[in-house]
């Protein structure tokens, strides 16, 4: 119907279809200035055209440094508005912050989308976190 409500179906996709999700396995990565994907394990595969919500729960640090870590996607539909996930203003301190982040995204066909990250300054006080402390998750569900 056109009441702009969900129907039953999108509760019952399956995996691969309807949504997917992965927990990264990998290691601490440094952020530096210039937008990049900081692991291979970061990115959507999205099965089809359609809209999607592309989520991602990152663990970011911030030691002893002033600034901040921002992230984007980036796909074949281009790149989205960066989200800033943490900025400090103290250089004498260390933040050790878990961020949810999230945005739509339109795919035209088949894509596999970036998770990408930048900080303000290159420095190894900004860096993703993923290790036994807290791992990182990536959610994409078929939302259009």
């Amino acid at each position: 119907d056109d009441s702009g409500y969900t129907t039953g179906y999108a509760f019952l996709g399956t995996d691969g279809k309807a949504y997917g999700y992965s927990e990264i396995t990998g290691s601490n990565q440094t952020v530096t200035t210039g937008w990049t994907q900081v692991d291979s394990n970061h990115e959507w595969d999205l099965p089809g055209a359609g809209v999607y919500k592309l989520q991602a729960s990152v663990r970011v640090r911030i030691d002893d440094v002033v600034g901040f870590i921002a992230a984007r996607y980036s796909g074949s539909a281009g790149n989205g508005h960066a989200q800033m996930m943490f900025e400090s203003n103290d250089s004498d301190t260390m933040y050790n912050s878990s961020c949810h982040i999230c945005w739509v995204y339109t795919a035209t066909g088949a894509d596999t989308v970036e998770l990408q990250f930048k900080s303000s300054a290159t420095s190894d006080g900004f860096s993703i976190q993923n290790d036994a402390n807290g791992r990182m998750f990536m959610l994409w569900e078929r939302i259009g």
